[in-house]
């Protein structure tokens, strides 16, 4: 009898583990447009590694079709299913841009109940999301808009996107999965605005662009936008109407009296006030778009002077990013190292390009201890938070901070030891 239920047992956890098994299934385009394939290569050496290292199944199509998915679906128990292609708001394509996923396909949408979706793709979430989810699909992730990326920071862009994967393998919610990669989306915004401020702006569509069902809209955490402060001084938002030269966002905040602002230009000063954002690009800039390929800094500008319908698409593209600079929040990171007894002592200073009032902080890092016992932080020789930090919380600092120069001093006990730290302080404005 005990060797019964020895038996009993040994089977119940068999199938327990046979349950427990997940699978992702690989729906990549992979070409033959140079976008794709770029974002394959990339994917093929990130994506599908990390899912493995969660105890997937990974099965590959690295030049989907439809009837290539078909049989994939009919031969492994897939529950999650990732991939970059071309996209519109009914269809996600293959390899040569054919249709893999359509609204019209309502079978196909069907056999994909219960699985975890997300698409590198334009425009899918406009219809084809939400017809996934109608039939079942127990998540989906992709852009309403189209998805721009830079060729100098491709993997940046693609980094970003992956976090909701990294997040949907690690058994995230949509909801939990959509709040990671937003906050992932700054991260990586924090980078560029160093590496290639003029990316900013692709990122920002990007982030704001990605939806993720079915967390409902009410349930999802309020995600304000947040730009990095040194953005203020590189944005080119409003024309002077006394000189006709154009003012970046610090300088029209620092001059109320010139109550200047793109949102009061005509059509052809905001024409060309795009093509000015454009010029100030060096002259090897290149934007992606995966719905239509690589194009140059030049061919940027012509287009838009000619009035195409691409460049007609760019100079919308600048009026949201300026609407949403508008009413973004404004950030600055700073990094700081701790001691071998996980403590911090640091003192330095910033540039302020326009005056600002402080609203919060926050300290992240990997590793443990979760928290510092005691920090003292100060912005211009007042002490604005005293107190325990935990990791990735966010503590109210309030105090107003004139353009010019900003100075700084941290000091904390009780932390990490010998890690990396860094502090986010947001900002409104406030003159």
């Amino acid at each position: 009898m005990k060797r019964f239920f020895a038996l009993l047992l040994s089977v119940f956890l068999c199938l327990s583990a046979v349950g427990m098994a997940q699978c992702v299934l690989g729906v990549e385009a992979n070409g033959p447009d140079e976008a794709t394939k770029s974002a394959y290569t990339w994917r093929h050496a990130n994506v599908y590694p990390y899912y493995a290292s969660k105890g997937f199944t990974v099965v590959e199509i690295s030049q989907s079709s439809a009837a290539k998915v078909e049989t994939a679906l009919s031969q492994n128990a897939v529950t999650h299913i990732t991939g970059c292609g071309h996209g519109s708001p009914t269809v996600y394509t293959g390899y040569g841009q054919a249709t893999v996923f359509s609204t019209s396909n309502t079978a196909l949408l069907q056999k994909l109940a219960g699985k975890y979706i997300h698409v590198l793709s334009c425009l899918t979430a406009q219809q084809l999301g939400p017809a996934m989810i109608s039939n079942g699909a127990a998540g989906y992730a992709g852009y309403y808009p189209s998805f721009y990326f830079t060729w100098k920071s491709t993997a940046r862009f693609f980094d970003a996107d992956a976090e909701m994967d990294r997040a949907f393998a690690e058994g995230l919610t949509p909801k939990q999965a959509y709040q990671r990669t937003i906050n992932y989306f700054n991260n990586i915004m924090e980078i560029l605005k160093t590496e290639e401020p003029d990316a900013v702006r692709y990122l920002v569509i990007d982030r704001d662009g990605l939806r993720c069902f079915p967390a409902r809209e009410e349930d999802s955490e309020e995600t304000t936008s947040v730009m990095p402060l040194e953005m203020a001084s590189h944005i080119l938002f409003a024309q002077n109407p006394a000189t006709r030269g154009y003012l970046t966002f610090a300088e029209v905040q620092n001059s109320p009296t010139l109550a200047a602002s793109f949102s009061t230009m005509g059509d052809a000063d905001f024409k060309a006030l795009t093509i000015a954002a454009y010029e100030k690009c060096p002259r090897d800039f290149e934007v992606g778009i995966l719905s239509y390929g690589r194009i140059h800094r030049d061919q940027i500008i012509d287009e838009i002077t000619q009035g195409t319908a691409l460049g007609n698409s760019f100079v919308q593209l600048e009026k949201t990013f300026l609407q949403t600079v508008s009413e973004t929040r404004w950030s600055k990171s700073i990094t700081v190292t701790t001691d071998a007894n996980g403590g911090i002592v640091a003192a330095d200073k910033f540039d302020v390009p326009m005056t600002i009032t402080t609203t919060g902080a926050k300290a992240t890092w990997s590793g443990t201890p979760s928290k510092f016992t005691s920090v003292t932080f100060a912005l211009n020789n007042t002490t604005v938070y005293s107190g325990e930090v935990a990791n990735g919380t966010t503590y109210k600092v309030s105090k107003q901070v004139k353009s010019g120069t900003c100075n700084y001093s941290i000091n904390a006990a009780g932390g990490p030891k010998n890690t990396q730290v860094t502090v986010t302080i947001y900002f409104n404005l406030g003159r």
